[in-house]
C-alpha cells in the first residue's frame, strides 16, 4: 500500500521558511552597506588622521581603520545623479548576491515555486537583491501610443552592480492558475444549477 499525501505546505514548510529568511538577510545586508556607504560620503576627508600610536608603538584597531578609509569621492560622478546604470562607483558585498543564489537554487532543489514577488527582485545576470534606489533604478514604461493603454504599464528595473534590465508587467491582470479557474468554473455551474 502507498503512501498517503501530505497536505501541500507541510512538505515544504521548512524550506519555504528558509528561503523567507535567506531573502530577508539579503534585503538588510544590502540596506546596512548602503548606511555604512552613505555614512562614509557624508564624513569630510579632513577628519581622516594618520593613526596615532601609543608610546609602545602599538596602534588602536579604530585609528588603524580610519587611517584606510578612502576620501569621498566626487558626487559628480554617481548613478544616482547621472543617471548611468553601471559604475565603478557602486560596490555591494557579495554575500547577499551568495544568500539570493543559495534561495533559488533552494527553490529548484525543492521544487517550489517562488513568489512572483520574490522572482522579481532578484537581478537574473548576477543574483543582486533589486531594492529600488539602492541597487537598481526603476521606473514604469508604456510604450503604447501615446500611453493610451494602461494594461501596457511595465515596470522596469536597471541592476547597477551589472547592467541587467528587468521588465515586469504591472498593469496587466494576471491570468488565473488552473485550479482558480476550475473553481470558477465549477462554481459558475452550481450556481446555474440551482437556480432552474
Amino acid at each position: 500500500m502507498g503512501k498517503g499525501k501530505n497536505s501541500k505546505g507541510a512538505v515544504s514548510k521548512h524550506s519555504q521558511a528558509r528561503i523567507d529568511h535567506l531573502q530577508r538577510i539579503a534585503q538588510y545586508l544590502i540596506k546596512q552597506a548602503h548606511q555604512i556607504n552613505e555614512s562614509a560620503l557624508l564624513r569630510p576627508a579632513d577628519s581622516i588622521s594618520p593613526p596615532q600610536s601609543a608610546s609602545d608603538g602599538i596602534v588602536s584597531e579604530s585609528d588603524h581603520a580610519a587611517a584606510f578609509t578612502a576620501p569621498a569621492p566626487d558626487t559628480s560622478s554617481d548613478p544616482a545623479v547621472t543617471g548611468s546604470a553601471v559604475t565603478s562607483e557602486y560596490h555591494f558585498p557579495g554575500l547577499p548576491n551568495l544568500y539570493t543564489s543559495h534561495l533559488t537554487s533552494i527553490a529548484r532543489k525543492t521544487q517550489i515555486r517562488l513568489p512572483p514577488q520574490v522572482k522579481h527582485n532578484i537581478c537574473k545576470r548576477c543574483s543582486t537583491p533589486l531594492l529600488s534606489h539602492l541597487t537598481c533604478t526603476t521606473r514604469i514604461e508604456n510604450l503604447s501610443r501615446d500611453g493610451g493603454k494602461p494594461w501596457a504599464d511595465v515596470q522596469t528595473s536597471d541592476c547597477r552592480a551589472c547592467g541587467a534590465r528587468r521588465r515586469v508587467p504591472v498593469g496587466a491582470k494576471r491570468q488565473l492558475g488552473k485550479a482558480e479557474r476550475d473553481a470558477l468554473i465549477k462554481e459558475a455551474d452550481d450556481g446555474n444549477v440551482k437556480h432552474r
